[in-house]
């Protein structure tokens, strides 16, 4: 859950893993503890979670610093198909790109 630094809200007395940072890297880290049973506070100093996986605007200009692609996922037996179906649950669908 995301929640806004405006607003008060309820945090657990104890936590199993504080991770620093919301990019693709503290995200995955922290989906991974979270499936794995452990109670996992996200702390993230911009408005937006998510790092460098969104898009920003400035003097009208917009930029996607987003992933566009990723590799070996049409294959099931790869390392990061494994990862994705595991944090996922197998819910994602992956177009293929050619």
């Amino acid at each position: 859950m995301i929640q806004s630094y405006k607003k008060r809200y309820k945090t657990l007395t104890h936590y199993d893993t504080i991770v620093i940072g919301s990019g693709i890297g503290g995200l995955t880290a922290a989906a991974f503890l979270s499936k794995e049973g452990q109670k996992v506070l996200v702390l993230e100093r911009h408005y937006t979670a998510g790092g460098f996986t969104h898009v920003f605007k400035r003097k009208g200009y917009e930029w996607d610093v987003g992933i566009h692609y990723i590799g070996e996922v049409q294959r099931p037996n790869s390392a990061i198909r494994k990862m994705f179906d595991y944090i996922s649950d197998s819910k994602l669908e992956w177009a293929d790109m050619g």
